[in-house]
């Protein structure tokens, strides 16, 4: 009967689309379609009521952010006026910060360009102090004299020549320099009428220009006087207050100068008094130094015979005791060795006495410790074993620290050689990087020679071609342009270097050269020379020896 009532309860069992628990088809109610719609708008009339509250809400908010936006922009209230203002201020720094930083700008380039002008034109005047372009120019000016100097010659030959017809010559010029000089006035006398002319209508336009300036300054002078007016009463007071502080101090300054002055009198009376007492000092003390300087050298010579003498003494006496020191050397070894043979025989047998008394000692006691130790012989043993074992376990301890530290110590030495071993190979690497930047500095300096060479010969070919090209005589500069390739500095005088010995790495000590003979100095010029000629190419089996010093060939 149970059986049969689930059966038909299952038949009415549905599935909820709600949650997982089945419904039974006999509890649910049926109502019409009129109530479910009455029950539905009961339900939904509290959702509508808070959507049409929030959509309220929402057009509020949307009305005052309208109405903010509409009086941001308004300019007739308190805050849109001094917002307005602010924004028109900002604007304007804004433009005139654009102004400056164009203007910056402007002044920048002008700077750079000026200061690249000026290092072109100090790069070009060391160029033009250097020894080889000094020697091209000296050569220059001697063309130039030379070619004067034919001038002059010609000058003479055409004056002999022209003195035979000098009177109708001179009368002819005259004549011609006359009718130059009347056509030369008239010109310039219709130049200088037009000049008048422009010159008036502008001085016209000046007195216009300048009867409206003086109108508009004195509309401003009278804006300005009255504020003036204002401010002159408070400045006058202030003006006669400043006056007496101003007085009172230079009274003050006055009479401390005047103290200052007495004292500057007074020192300088002392110090001259001083100077006099040190020069009379200094006197005397020139004529004791030479008389002590003469007694010196007396003495001195003195002192050296007495060495001498001396010398001579010890010689002969030491000669004496190295002949008597062969003699006595070989008993004296000798005797030496048989005392030591005699001392070792009685040492070895007073020890030998001293042990049988020890022996016999020690055998005695050891028959009379015999007994007592025998009975303690048990006791001793367990405590003998204990520390024994204690010992043991200490020994075995302190062989392990020292095995740990020893292998602590070896990885230490190993990891320390492997650093050295690592640090030595950076040094080679790095030791080959600077020999190559160095060579390859000193190959890039060859080629600066060669440019700089280069340059001075287009240099010197385009002066040649001009004076050429004027009737010049050109033989010194080409003498200049062959006297030897050079560094831009020139080649070394004598105790100073040059720039490729400075270059490679020869340093230079002024005080010491300052203190090398003339001999040691020629020897070093002729090196560099050598060195300079090398580098660039023209170095000959011809020994450079010369004591002359480098400077105007003519």
């Amino acid at each position: 009967m149970v059986r049969m009532r689930n059966i038909d309860r299952k038949e009415f069992l549905f599935e909820n689309p709600v949650n997982d628990i089945p419904m039974d088809v006999r509890r649910v109610k049926l109502i019409s379609q009129s109530e479910w719609k009455r029950l539905k708008n009961k339900l939904d009339s509290n959702l509508n009521e808070t959507s049409r509250i929030e959509e309220k809400k929402l057009q509020i908010e949307k009305i005052k952010t309208q109405s903010r936006e509409i009086v941001k922009k308004w300019t007739n209230t308190l805050l849109g006026s001094r917002e307005k203002k602010l924004e028109d201020r900002s604007n304007r720094l804004a433009d005139e910060e654009k102004v400056r930083m164009a203007i910056d700008r402007k002044e920048e380039k002008f700077q750079v360009e000026q200061r690249k002008k000026a290092v072109d034109k100090a790069k070009q005047q060391l160029y033009y102090e250097t020894d080889r372009v000094r020697s091209l120019h000296s050569g220059l000016n001697l063309t130039e004299t030379l070619k004067e100097r034919d001038m002059q010659l010609r000058f003479k030959h055409f004056k002999n020549k022209s003195e035979v017809n000098k009177g109708k010559i001179y009368l002819e010029t005259m004549r011609k320099s006359i009718e130059g000089a009347i056509k030369k006035e008239l010109d310039e006398a219709e130049r200088r009428h037009e000049k008048n002319l422009l010159n008036a209508q502008e001085l016209i336009a000046q007195i216009k220009e300048h009867e409206k300036q003086k109108k508009r300054r004195k509309e401003q002078i009278s804006a300005e006087g009255e504020a003036l007016r204002k401010n002159a009463t408070i400045d006058l007071l202030e003006r006669e207050k400043l006056d007496q502080i101003y007085r009172d101090q230079m009274r003050k300054l006055a009479k401390e100068f005047q103290d200052q002055i007495n004292g500057h009198i007074q020192m300088k009376e002392i110090e001259k008094l001083c100077d006099e007492k040190i020069e009379e000092q200094c006197r005397l003390f020139a004529a004791a130094k030479i008389k002590m300087t003469k007694m010196r050298i007396m003495k001195e010579r003195d002192m050296f015979q007495q060495k001498e003498a001396e010398l001579q003494k010890i010689q002969e006496y030491l000669s004496e005791q190295l002949k008597n020191a062969q003699t006595n050397e070989e008993a004296r070894l000798n005797r030496a060795t048989t005392e030591k043979e005699e001392k070792y025989q009685r040492d070895t047998k007073e020890k030998y006495d001293k042990q049988l008394k020890i022996i016999q000692e020690i055998n005695e006691y050891r028959v009379n410790e015999i007994e007592r130790r025998r009975k303690r012989s048990e006791d001793e043993k367990q405590i003998e074993l204990c520390e024994i074992r204690g010992r043991i376990a200490a020994e075995l301890a302190l062989t392990e620290y020292e095995n740990a530290c020893k292998t602590k110590k070896l990885e230490e030495r190993k990891q320390l050689s492997r650093q050295l071993l690592q640090e030595s190979m950076v040094k080679r690497v790095l030791a080959k990087k600077e020999r190559k930047a160095e060579i390859e500095a000193i190959t890039n300096e060859n080629k600066l020679i060669q440019m700089e060479e280069k340059f001075f010969q287009d240099y010197a070919t385009r002066v040649i071609n001009h004076c050429k090209a004027n009737g010049r005589n050109v033989y010194p500069l080409e003498q200049a342009t062959h006297t030897g390739s050079m560094t831009g500095l020139g080649i070394g005088l004598p105790r100073k270097p040059s720039l490729v010995t400075i270059n490679m790495n020869h340093p230079t000590d002024d005080q010491h050269n300052s203190d090398q003979s003339t001999s040691t100095n020629d020897q070093r010029y002729n090196k560099e020379m050598r060195n300079n000629a090398m580098l660039n190419g023209n170095l000959t089996n011809k020994k450079i020896n010369t004591n002359k010093r480098l400077g105007f060939v003519w």
